[in-house]
């Protein structure tokens, strides 16, 4: 066995990269067919209750973006901040969450994670991870003899 000492004596280079994220990942093959618009319009009417009726104050709330952290959320039972640490890391997930589509893409912040989370009553919860799931098991990502 050779031994190489490339790199040992170097500090990490930083600054911007190109990743490939292939049609074949599993999470764009999810992503692909999902019907957004779907999901959007499930979620508005919980979205406008928000703050007695003041839901087009602020910001613009880039829905598709923390529609898609919040699936993936689901999807991989992870944390606020894991996710939003993941968001901001994980090209895929960028992807997922309609990075290269939406003008003034951002990963979102763990509070904000939460604030979108909490918006969404329980029921309409349940019914986007109903949908998730029969995605999920159509691709084949899912085996529905698996839940109890």
């Amino acid at each position: 066995m050779s031994i190489s000492d490339s790199g040992i004596d170097c500090n990490p280079k930083f600054g911007p990269i190109s990743v490939t994220i292939m049609k074949t990942h599993p999470l764009i093959q999810l992503a692909l067919p999902l019907p957004w618009r779907v999901l959007f319009d499930l979620i508005m009417p919980d979205l406008k209750k928000t703050a007695a009726g003041k839901w087009w104050v602020g910001r613009k709330l880039q829905v598709r973006i923390h529609l898609g952290v919040y699936l993936l959320q689901q999807l991989l039972n992870l944390t606020d901040r894991k996710m939003e640490y993941g968001v901001k890391d994980n090209a895929a997930y960028q992807v997922f969450c309609g990075f290269g589509i939406i003008d003034k893409w951002h990963a979102p912040d763990h509070t904000k994670t939460e604030d979108f989370r909490s918006r969404l009553s329980p029921e309409t919860q349940r019914k986007l991870a109903n949908i998730l799931a029969a995605h999920s098991v159509k691709l084949g990502f899912g085996d529905p003899s698996e839940v109890e």
